[in-house]
């Protein structure tokens, strides 16, 4: 028989604020709907009454086990991703050398919509030191996207053809990558050029990207 702890379905995310506060206190041997539906964050859409009545359910040791292994396999994911983070600063640094842009003429950030798993660390800053544009000033374009695209695409922001051709026969998908790059992309975020207009066929950039 199921535990019938219906968190996840008034919670929108579990791995946010109120769904970890709960999961870790089920996991530390907290069993009261009660007490835990009082670790509800601030921000959360459901009530205090509505969480309680979620987790009014059969507790299973069997399934709180699982909960628990789950959750260190959680936890220990999470570092791994740190990690990762980590190891991505220090490239985008070797990347910027020792003629990295002045941050100081970075644009303001267009959106400040935080995206879900993004690096921890500043991005847009990073990225700038090495490119000396702001990608994420192109509409549909995050943090995230725009690291991709230079992981993808590289510093290079020209090729010649004798380059193109011999990556298009070693890696065709990288060759379209490059030219999408290059003939589509690139050339209308050069530093001092003018803003980029809002008309459609700028929106749908993303998409040919995708």
């Amino acid at each position: 028989m199921e535990m019938n702890v219906q968190l996840h379905h008034v919670v929108s995310d579990i791995t946010g604020a109120t769904g970890m506060r709960v999961i870790r206190a089920i996991a530390d041997g907290e069993r009261n709907p009660a007490t835990l539906a009082q670790m509800r964050d601030v921000r959360c859409h459901a009530s205090t009454e509505t969480i309680c009545s979620a987790l009014t359910g059969n507790w299973r040791d069997e399934h709180v086990f699982a909960l628990c292994q789950s959750l260190a396999l959680f936890d220990f994911y999470q570092l791994k991703i740190v990690e990762c983070d980590r190891k991505l600063e220090i490239a985008l640094r070797d990347l910027e050398g020792d003629d990295g842009y002045d941050i100081a003429r970075l644009p303001k950030v267009r959106t400040r919509t935080k995206q879900v798993n993004a690096p921890d660390f500043e991005v847009r800053s990073a990225l700038y030191r090495v490119l000396g544009v702001d990608l994420t000033q192109i509409h549909g374009i995050g943090p995230s996207l725009a690291l991709k695209l230079v992981g993808e695409v590289s510093r290079r922001r020209s090729a010649t053809n004798a380059d193109q051709g011999a990556m298009a026969a070693s890696h065709p998908s990288r060759s379209t990558t490059l030219w999408i790059g290059s003939s589509t992309l690139l050339p209308l975020i050069r530093p001092g050029g003018p803003t980029l207009p809002t008309s459609a066929p700028w929106r749908a950039l993303p998409i040919w990207l995708s």
